[in-house]
């Protein structure tokens, strides 16, 4: 953070960054690039640190929509230049409301008069130029304006007004403009509040087969959308295979101390997910499960010419990570909202039996936080024979919480939804993951298919590690009934 606090400086009110140096603001899909050309005598590693810190910044605009523009006239804003014989535009409608657009040239004032309020020019060329100057214009802008603008990007170029301060001015009347403008800002966080709403679209002239075919805005219609975000993000204590945005593990302002407490059984089962995925996949090799079994869960359609390929399950480090961290929101997801009222979450609806298990896994997640707390309160050091117990009841404890995770995962896909399929929670959840949270739009069929292929990939390999686990367990029962390891193995 203090390499970019360096050479950045964020203007939360009008969720910006702008470069010291240049004096401008940055576009934030553009730093990498304005970092290349502009400072070159930074390190790679530094660019790299800022562009990520970037990208995980908040308050910050990511579409030009999203920039808080100056209404009315400010202060100038440190660090950005001041510019003096400006134009702004006074034409009034008829609620006397001035169209206030500010340019840098009188060109470009008369053009925008032009096209935006149909103005023509009375002058002419030629005549009298001396006796043209001493009659009144039908000009429609105030000249001497001085002013700033946020960025050289020509599409995010827009000028507004400010005041140069003089010493005589009162500090009186620097607050009255400073509460203009606080007032400004608020109102316009009001606004985009309301345009954080998800609604459906149903115009009918810009259709979105994608969309039309997911069902995503029918299905999260009428809730906010940095409401459902923050229903996938990380608990207060984190996840240990948390690779989307480690920034966001924090104890958020509303929550309150029942959503804290339920959060520490969160992080708890979001660790046991992690080892239950990671376990799931390693046994899904020929080696350990043969390889009929893999060719069953992997088969496709009768006729199909790829129905003999068995299940793949050398994915590498990294894919496994991304997998998890799907799964990981999955869960953080149907774990708070199933605790939600039905009117305020969104239609889907847990059975009997996934409510069972998810009920039977906080229950276990609530007993390793026990035991944890009666270890810390403990103050008699434990002899090597204690601490063997402890670690054996530690064990007990994970693959317990392990087991009733693979029932709630197994539940939760073992459901009839007739013909809605959303009230299935994971495919609820599904459409919280389609929420492109870089530019609050909607994910592209080719950025979420990667998240379909770790719901597919994991859950055939908990199918697998269940039959697994089932095999083992008739094994050991044989075997203590007297029969000998082969026996029982056929």
């Amino acid at each position: 953070m203090e390499h970019f606090h360096e050479l950045f400086c964020h203007l939360r009110e009008y969720r910006l960054i702008v470069c010291r140096k240049c004096q401008y603001a940055v576009v934030p899909s553009q730093i990498k690039s304005h970092l290349e050309r502009h400072h070159s005598d930074i390190t790679n590693q530094i660019r790299k640190q800022i562009s990520d810190i970037t990208t995980k910044l908040e308050e910050i605009a990511r579409v030009q929509d999203d920039v808080i523009y100056p209404i009315d006239r400010i202060p100038p804003i440190i660090d950005l230049p001041v510019f003096s014989n400006g134009l702004r535009c006074v034409w009034e409608n008829r609620n006397k409301e001035r169209c206030g657009h500010i340019y840098g040239s009188i060109r470009m004032m008369q053009q925008h008069c032009k096209d935006v309020h149909r103005w023509r020019n009375c002058q002419r060329r030629g005549g009298n130029v001396k006796i043209k100057q001493k009659h009144s214009s039908n000009k429609i802008w105030e000249e001497g304006i001085s002013y700033q603008r946020f960025f050289e990007y020509a599409q995010w170029k827009r000028y507004f007004e400010v005041e140069v301060q003089r010493e005589e001015e009162s500090n009186n009347d620097r607050k009255e403009v400073t509460d203009r403008v606080l007032e400004q800002v608020k109102r316009v966080v009001e606004e985009s509040r309301k345009k954080s709403m998800i609604k459906e679209n149903n115009n009918r002239y810009q259709p979105n087969a994608w969309l039309d075919f997911t069902g995503w805005e029918q299905h999260l219609s009428g809730h906010d959308k940095e409401s459902i975000l923050l229903t996938i993000r990380p608990p207060v204590e984190g996840d240990v295979e948390d690779t989307s945005n480690r920034t966001q593990a924090y104890e958020h302002e509303s929550d309150t101390e029942e959503e804290k407490e339920n959060d520490r059984g969160l992080a708890v089962a979001c660790q046991a997910t992690t080892r239950l995925i990671r376990k799931a996949i390693y046994i899904c090799q020929p080696s350990m499960t043969g390889r009929d079994a893999l060719m069953y869960v992997n088969r496709r359609e009768t006729g199909e010419k790829d129905n003999e390929r068995p299940f793949y399950a050398k994915q590498k480090v990294n894919t496994i990570r991304k997998y998890i961290d799907v799964w990981l929101k999955i869960l953080r997801y149907i774990w708070r909202t199933s605790n939600w009222d039905e009117k305020k979450r969104p239609g889907y609806e847990l059975t009997r039996e996934q409510e069972r298990y998810l009920r039977i896994v906080k229950r276990a997640a609530r007993a390793i936080i026990d035991r944890e707390e009666e270890e810390n309160i403990g103050s008699v050091s434990a002899n090597g024979c204690c601490k063997t117990g402890r670690e054996e009841d530690r064990v007990k404890q994970q693959e317990n919480i392990e087991r009733r995770l693979l029932n709630f995962y197994i539940a939760m896909f073992n459901h009839h939804f007739g013909d809605n399929e959303y009230v299935n929670g994971v495919i609820s959840a599904l459409a919280v993951l389609g929420l492109d949270t870089s530019n609050r739009g909607w994910a592209a069929p080719e950025d979420f298919t990667p998240k379909l292929s770790a719901i597919v990939t994991v859950m055939r390999s908990m199918v697998v590690y269940t039959a697994y686990m089932h095999r083992q367990r008739a094994i050991q029962s044989n075997i203590d009934e007297g029969s000998d390891r082969k026996e029982a193995e056929k």
